[in-house]
């Protein structure tokens, strides 16, 4: 079985934490011992999120700020813990979202989670933005808000509703699975990279060390630059496709708006005829 660590939050409700107007705030926080752990599980919804992998590290530490319109919603916000074997997980856990944006109701709970190095962690955010650096493997799937990823040891997977993507500098593979809306840009990847499913926005690939590979995209331009394996993409709806400086083959099977360009193709080059 793979290994995780899970957090748990639930959905900002309120423009006033969204704009930093928090009036009741306190600290959350949480520590779990991480010898003969392999994974963590965490789930996160309304809120700042930030996991970072340090080397040396024994413990996972949690440190959160917890924001709520009153005082009695504020104390409703806790860190659960616990372990299971060589699995932890990390759940944040909010109240009801009550009145909603219009009612005025709103809790959150921004945190920053630090692990050992060696973790597997498979995460999942409902809304703000989260930053995940520098540990085994990472298993995400986020709603709302933008993802910066960054020196992933091993595999690396990504379902996203909206907000831009940024992953830089990981091991691979990369597995964008789904992506509603927002920029997707991927760099420095040292085996293959694919996006399955892209609604809009621009996707960049670049300096990618095995293939590179779009399944469907809808809208937007696709950029491939400096592949060293085969470039492909499946369907795309509108927007450009650059190819540039790919080591193999480059194919597109199906193009709707025609504009495709190409240069320093290695291999064969497959695509439709206008």
């Amino acid at each position: 079985m793979r290994p995780l660590l899970v957090l748990l939050l639930l959905p900002i409700a309120s423009p006033a934490a969204a704009w930093g107007d928090c009036e009741h705030r306190a600290e959350r926080r949480a520590t779990l011992e991480a010898g003969g752990l392999r994974s963590l599980v965490l789930r996160a919804g309304a809120g700042g999120l930030e996991v970072i992998g340090e080397k040396g590290r024994t413990t996972i530490e949690a440190v959160g700020s917890a924001c709520a319109d009153s005082a009695e919603r504020l104390d409703q916000i806790r860190l659960d813990s616990g372990r299971d074997g060589d699995r932890a997980r990390l759940v944040a856990v909010l109240p009801d979202s009550g009145g909603g944006w219009m009612g005025g109701d709103y809790a959150s709970l921004s945190l920053v989670v630090r692990v050992p190095e060696s973790l597997a962690v498979d995460a999942e955010d409902s809304s703000g933005d989260a930053r995940f650096t520098g540990f085994a493997s990472l298993a995400v799937a986020d709603s709302s808000g933008d993802l910066r990823i960054e020196g992933i040891a091993g595999a690396l997977s990504v379902a996203d509703s909206s907000g831009d993507i940024d992953v830089r500098e990981t091991a691979g593979p990369v597995t964008v699975r789904r992506d509603s809306s927002g920029d997707i840009e991927i760099s420095g990847v040292a085996s293959d990279v694919q996006v399955e499913k892209d609604t809009s926005g621009d996707i960049q690939l670049r300096n990618i060390g095995g293939t590179a590979r779009v399944g469907s995209d809808s809208s937007g331009e696709i950029v491939f630059d400096e592949i060293a394996g085969d470039v492909e993409v499946g369907r795309d709806g509108s927007g450009g496709i650059r190819a540039n400086r790919v080591g193999a083959s480059f194919t597109v099977r199906a193009d709707g708006s025609g504009g495709i360009s190409h240069a320093e193709v290695n291999g064969r080059v497959s695509i439709p005829a206008d």
